[in-house]
């Protein structure tokens, strides 16, 4: 791509333009493109990873029409040769899934110590708690008493939840969003990316509601001491 840099001369990029042809926000199928443009550093590089992917899938002849990001067994095997269930649409046969990026990347989280794993006494005490929750339901004497004794115990399992830090595919989506805001990109331009409405309420949930202090409009009024 041909971009214009701050002094006024144009210089080559190299970048990626992703069709998206269906998605949540896009049930009709219109397509929609997404337009990233390569960074430096090839470790963070999705043209870089894209070219050594098609490398991977040439070697294995299977630089074929299908999904581009395809599942590898434990036995290396990739694509339609790898072991699991075909999909209903043969046109996805051998692509991963939605959990298979979630699993990926809570992998790569909890090796670099991003979010914390469980230690075996706190496994054994979730897995004690849900037995006492269990038997207790077992042993109410109404329906009305069981679901309320097993209702408990999930609010307090989801609390527990909540308050450990955890890193899933969507956290990609909304730190990309917070800090493209926080380094001053118009909110109108990072939702045009994300395929936001302005309106939208996820849109909205994701920006901070902390004005930055250089940012504040109270500097501005000529009061400040």
């Amino acid at each position: 791509m041909q971009i214009e840099d701050e002094d006024g001369r144009k210089r080559s990029h190299q970048a990626l333009i992703i069709k998206i042809r269906r998605s949540k926000a896009d049930q009709a199928a219109r397509g929609q493109e997404v337009r990233i443009l390569a960074p430096a550093d090839q470790e963070l590089c999705p043209v870089h990873a894209l070219r050594q992917w098609l490398d991977v899938l040439a070697d294995d002849g299977q630089l074929t029409p299908g999904p581009l990001l395809r599942r590898i067994d434990r036995h290396g095997n990739i694509g339609a040769k790898a072991a699991g269930r075909p999909p209903k649409d043969d046109r996805r046969r051998g692509g991963i899934t939605a959990d298979t990026v979630t699993d990926i990347i809570k992998t790569a989280a909890r090796a670099a110590q991003l979010t914390p794993a469980p230690t075996p006494e706190e496994r054994a005490a979730a897995a004690q708690a849900k037995q006492q929750a269990l038997a207790a339901a077992d042993a109410a004497p109404t329906a009305e008493e069981a679901n309320a004794i097993l209702k408990t115990w999930r609010t307090a399992r989801r609390a527990a939840h909540a308050a450990v830090r955890r890193i899933t595919g969507h956290s990609f989506r909304r730190g990309w969003i917070q800090q493209s805001l926080a380094v001053g990109n118009p909110p109108e331009t990072v939702a045009i990316h994300s395929r936001h409405s302005l309106r939208s309420t996820a849109f909205d949930a994701y920006r901070r509601k902390k004005i930055p202090w250089n940012q504040n409009p109270t500097r501005f009024l000529g009061l400040a001491a």
